[in-house]
């Protein structure tokens, strides 16, 4: 199954919202070359059922990108239950904001907030 991508950014270039379909691993090789063009990344993952091991190096990858540069935040958006084990499992779902939808992401980071809310905290 091949990824499809959908980008939109916001009208000051400072958020890339990166909608995912199918293949996450595929998708985020494209989505490295993004995490240079904007300060912050939301990955809309409604269409990604799984995330396989060389798609979560990629997803940590996009991450330390993003912060090292000291430039901002990778958000994932709507994880799958699936995902969300893995993130568990591998004890990185503390490294990730991760929100219900792509919107609430956008509202989070338009607001300035330090540390989100996660969404399932209620």
């Amino acid at each position: 199954m091949t990824a499809a991508i959908t980008t939109s950014t916001s009208a000051d270039g400072d958020i890339t919202v990166v909608r995912v379909e199918a293949d996450l691993t595929e998708a985020l090789r494209d989505v490295l070359a993004l995490a240079g063009t904007s300060r912050h990344l939301v990955l809309d993952l409604t269409g990604v059922p799984t995330l396989d091991p060389e798609g979560l190096g990629l997803l940590v990858r996009a991450r330390q990108q993003l912060r090292q540069d000291g430039r901002g935040w990778l958000c994932l958006a709507a994880p799958s239950r699936f995902v969300l084990t893995v993130l568990h499992i591998m004890r990185l779902e503390t490294a990730f904001p991760v929100f219900a939808d792509r919107f609430a992401a956008v509202t989070w980071l338009r607001s300035g907030t330090d540390v989100p809310t996660p969404f399932w905290a209620g």
